[in-house]
């Protein structure tokens, strides 16, 4: 009984850790993605490419807050990821239709002056 109970404790924490490092490294590349997607949409209706990229920007902390509870909320880990994965691809595959010449893996790089990149190339592919 004892050997169950340490194995349950273990699943249980290796599941918070992969919940983590989803909230934080999955939520952010989503974040990164669907404020390329969405600024470039803003700049295809019209809006100005600096307020386009300036909203986005804005509304890009609350859509992270927002990723990270959904992922702690999922019942499971894998549906955690599973639901990251499958968020990613329609802002991934609208950016590249849009826009073919972003450089999606230097863009996706999980630094700030990664997130300032795509930035810039969306303020270039407005032009």
């Amino acid at each position: 009984m004892v050997m169950m109970l340490g194995s349950s404790i273990a699943l249980n924490r290796l599941s918070v850790a992969s919940r983590i490092i989803a909230a934080v490294v999955g939520g952010y590349i989503l974040t990164s993605l669907l404020s390329i997607a969405m600024a470039l949409l803003l700049t295809y209706f019209g809006m100005n490419k600096a307020e386009a990229v300036l909203a986005i920007t804005m509304l890009s902390f609350f859509v992270y807050a927002f990723i990270v509870m959904v992922v702690f909320y999922a019942r499971t880990a894998t549906r955690a990821w599973c639901g990251l994965a499958i968020a990613c691809v329609p802002p991934a595959l609208f950016s590249t239709i849009y826009d073919r010449t972003i450089p999606w893996p230097r863009c996706l790089c999980l630094s700030v002056p990664g997130l300032e990149m795509c930035r810039l190339i969306v303020l270039r592919a407005g032009a």
